[in-house]
Formats: structure tokens, sequence, C-alpha cells
């Protein structure tokens, strides 16, 4: 009889291999000693699998050797609670949250921090409790965990950096072109060419020029820009 239908089934490596120390042998000589195979010996120990050709009988008589019971081989391990303090543990996901900004499900995120979903939770209530008074805030959605500022007051300063970055790079030709007609009054609705859309956006998004939704002239300068061509 096999173990399942499986191709592999998890066997707890850590626990053989802490039992070979102990005894003082080689993983050859455990190989040689439960007639497991070395090939056998090397995917326990270093994948923490067992392939399903195996026989239990082997299983057994290798665990008679090894003195283990079934369950120490075959039972995963209780998730790992290192004695780390409550502080701790806030620092270690906020270190986690802040380096990486993506989505994290709960269950992987527990997983790779060897946490249990318990332990997750009242960190990530307490890490939340901290980040408010930063102007930041855990968010949970159905696509995960991650941290997001608290308010929509840092949005002005982000499009400022943005403003900023358009003034530091300036306009283009073509786009310096078609504000200058707009400032002399020799463009309009039926003269604007397809390829003067793409500089009226850009104009437009950068506060440059009005564009009008009644009656007058179709496009103007924001008085900032008039100030300036007129200076």
């Amino acid at each position: 009889m096999t173990l399942n239908s499986s191709r592999t089934v998890y066997a707890n490596g850590d626990k053989v291999r802490d039992r070979i120390l102990d005894m003082g042998i080689s993983e050859r000589e455990l190989a040689r000693r439960t007639g497991l195979g070395a090939t056998t010996v090397r995917a326990l120990l270093r994948r923490h699998e067992l392939n399903n050709s195996i026989q239990v009988a082997d299983i057994y008589r290798a665990l008679d050797e090894l003195g283990l019971t079934p369950g120490d081989l075959l039972d995963p391990p209780a998730p790992h609670e290192p004695e780390n303090s409550h502080d701790d543990d806030i620092h270690t996901l906020a270190g986690v949250l802040m380096t990486d900004r993506t989505m994290h499900l709960p269950e992987r995120l527990a997983l790779a921090m060897r946490w249990s979903l318990d332990r997750l939770d009242m960190t990530l209530d307490a890490l939340d409790a901290r980040l408010r008074t930063a102007g930041l805030r855990i968010h949970r959605n159905t696509m995960g965990i991650t941290i997001r500022p608290d308010t929509n007051n840092a949005d002005h300063a982000l499009q400022r950096l943005a403003d900023l970055d358009d003034d530091h790079d300036g306009i283009n030709q073509g786009t310096a072109r078609v504000l200058y007609a707009i400032y002399t009054g020799t463009i309009s609705s039926r003269e604007t060419r397809s390829d003067h859309h793409v500089h009226i956006g850009a104009l437009k998004n950068r506060g440059a020029i009005n564009i009008a939704t009644e009656n007058g002239p179709l496009y103007t300068l924001t008085d900032e820009v008039a100030y300036a061509f007129d200076i």
C-alpha cells in the first residue's frame, strides 16, 4: 500500500534532521539504515516531501529506526510564534507593508511571516492606530491589505509636485506655437487642426489656458499666463 494518490505528500524533514543529528549519523547512513534510499532522504530533508511510491510499511520501518511517530513525520508544524514583543511585531509588519505597497492577502502575509491569522489581525489593529497619527492607515478589502493615506489631504501637494515637474521640464515647440496662437487670437475651433488637440489638452492640464463653453473666444489664456506675456 502506498501513501495516497497524489504525487508527493508533506513530511516534516526538520524533525528528521534533528533526530539524525541527535543520533550522530549522516544522510547516507540514514538511507542505509531505513532502506528509503538516498534520493528519498534528500527529498525528505531538503524539500519536506515523500513520494507516493513509498510503501507505508517502509515508512513505519524508518520511523522505528528513528524513534519517531507518524505524527512527528506527517503532521505539519504549528505556525511559528517567535517570542517577540508586541512592539516588535508592529515594527516588523510596518516594515513589510511600507517596503512593498502592493495588496497582500492576509493568508499569504501570515504564512510569509510565520504568524497565525489571529496574531496578524491583532498586529494590524495596533499598527493602524499608530499609523493614524502619521496620516496613514491600514487599508483592507477583498484584494488584501496595504498602507494608504488616511485622508486625501496629500492630493493637492501631489498635484503641485506634478506641476512643478512640468514647469521644470518646460514645453515643446509645438505646444509653444499653439500657446502663442491662442495669445494672438489666431486659433479658433474651426481652424484647430487635429494635431493641435494634444497641445491644447497639455496646456489645459497645466492651467495655462481656459476653454470656453459659451459665446466668446474658444481658447483664452489664464490670468497668470496672460500676465507673463504682458511683461
